[in-house]
């Protein structure tokens, strides 16, 4: 017993003292690029222009690797993963950086990359007749042309369903997605990487300095909340929780890199990285742009969709120090300017990066001194085009000042007067329409559209009140538009 308590007294001094003569280092350690959906489409130059300026800017900051975490392409097929080859080779040829010093490419499969029979719509047609439709080969998609094969032709490496590399010292694991020539169909229950048990088996990682682990889907149970659709089968977070020293990244939701439920740390930490191309939202925002809208019971209605496919771009930069990882979220359309805070994790875990940790005291964003709020009817149309008679609701939005951070999104609620009575009839969340753009460039009026049908008829004012909310759902001090009597007979269009 003594023994056991003398060897662990060791191994606890070993990484006190490995850790200390660390701190004293001037430069990082290491600095990685992460990058996540990119969607190449060669057809399109706007991608592959936002892919090289992506890339140009990790050049300048000396990134020593660019992880890519998975689509890289938008259908899968050799000729849009050899364009993305081309474009890495461009910023980086020889695989040299401007400065002559090496940078690793960190890359994995995403679905768009190798499952193109969901995206076709022919699984059920392979499934029944062994073999794929003339036209689905003539595409040249990756995954019938041997995927190792291909990616060995775009970037003049091996390949190996998971890989293991070495950059500055620290590992890096890149599991690909399942492929239709594996275990594991995309629906399959449980969905997870073959071979991973054996790899974390056979492999052992440093227990002093965080190891980097690279997949498309998310762990399960960890960013984004419980409620988040793609996750994989819980598997992957199980081998990850035996190291706490481990530091996940995912792709896959194509989230804004201002949602702080894109880090998570508990046994372990997991980062999911935004998308380089359609940035998505959180769900239930009435101009949101998420998947997951479908699926709820009150879906949004009334307004549009942000459309970021011309404009929104985000990517993360980290810069490793010996006892913290910084991680800074940018914007790539703006040339790098940040989006939101740097996270800062620490390291050895020590559980400051979880989300109840980070989201404590955060204040609450607060509208400027003197801002208002207005309302309107209006001949409008509501997000399937149908015209009908809608309240515009329009104010400022809520930026940072020394003490409150810019608002994250709105609440906007419709109150009811009718004699004594006072009653919320209708709320809503809404983001700003430049909500993904660094904040200087977020300046325009923000709007929120109710029904007029939305509104009940027996009413003798109705006031809209207006919360900005920080990240964490933390609302702060209303503005209020002017009680107003709206027309009770004419509620659909036109006037």
């Amino acid at each position: 017993m003594r023994t056991e308590v003398r060897l662990r007294f060791v191994r606890i001094l070993a990484v006190v003292v490995a850790t200390a003569s660390m701190a004293w280092a001037e430069e990082p350690l290491a600095r990685f690029g992460v990058i996540s959906d990119i969607h190449l489409l060669p057809s399109d130059p706007h991608r592959s222009d936002v892919l090289r300026d992506a890339l140009k800017y990790m050049d300048a900051r000396k990134a020593d690797g660019v992880v890519a975490c998975g689509d890289l392409t938008q259908n899968g097929t050799v000729a849009e993963l050899r364009a993305f080859g081309d474009i890495w080779r461009a910023v980086f040829p020889g695989n040299k950086r401007s400065d002559g010093e090496h940078v690793e490419k960190l890359f994995v499969y995403g679905d768009h990359d190798t499952e193109p029979t969901f995206y076709t719509g022919t699984l059920k047609y392979y499934k029944e007749h062994g073999t794929y439709p003339d036209w689905l080969l003539k595409r040249g998609d990756i995954v019938l042309n041997d995927r190792a094969k291909q990616w060995k032709a775009a970037f003049d490496e091996d390949f190996a369903p998971i890989m293991r590399k070495r950059v500055k010292g620290f590992d890096f694991v890149l599991a690909h997605l399942v492929n239709l020539d594996e275990d594991g169909m995309r629906y399959a229950d449980p969905l997870h990487i073959p071979g991973l048990e054996e790899f974390f088996a056979t492999n052992t990682f440093d227990r002093v300095k965080p190891f980097f682990y690279v997949q498309h889907k998310i762990p399960r149970g960890t960013v984004g909340g419980p409620t988040q659709t793609g996750q994989d089968s819980g598997r992957t977070s199980a081998l990850l929780a035996k190291h706490p020293n481990a530091i996940s990244f995912n792709g896959h939701k194509h989230r804004t890199a201002t949602e702080e439920l894109s880090l998570w740390q508990g046994a372990f930490t997991a980062i999911q990285s935004p998308a380089l191309f359609t940035l998505l939202t959180a769900a239930g925002r009435e101009n949101g742009r998420c998947s997951c809208d479908a699926a709820l019971s009150d879906p949004p209605q009334q307004m549009a969709q942000i459309n970021t496919i011309p404009d929104g771009s985000h990517a993360l930069f980290l810069t490793v120090w010996p006892d913290r990882i910084v991680v800074d979220r940018v914007d790539v359309i703006h040339g790098g300017e940040p989006v939101a805070a740097p996270w800062v994790i620490k390291w050895p875990n020590d559980g400051s990066a979880s989300f109840e940790a980070r989201g404590k005291g955060v204040p609450a964003p607060q509208f400027a001194p003197g801002a208002k709020a207005t309302a309107r009817k209006i001949a409008g149309s509501d997000r399937s085009g149908k015209k009908l008679v809608q309240i515009e609701v329009r104010f400022p939005p809520a930026q940072s000042t020394a003490t409150t951070p810019r608002a994250y999104d709105y609440e906007v609620r419709a109150v009811l007067r009718k004699a004594l009575v006072t009653r919320i009839v209708a709320t809503k969340r809404v983001y700003s329409p430049k909500c993904y753009w660094p904040e200087k460039y977020d300046t325009g009026d923000v709007t929120c559209l109710f029904g007029r049908f939305e509104i009940p008829n027996d009413h003798d004012s109705v006031t809209f009140e207006v919360r900005p909310l920080n990240a964490w759902g933390v609302a702060g001090e209303p503005i209020m538009t002017e009680p107003a009597t709206y027309d009770k007979a004419k509620v659909l269009y036109p006037f």
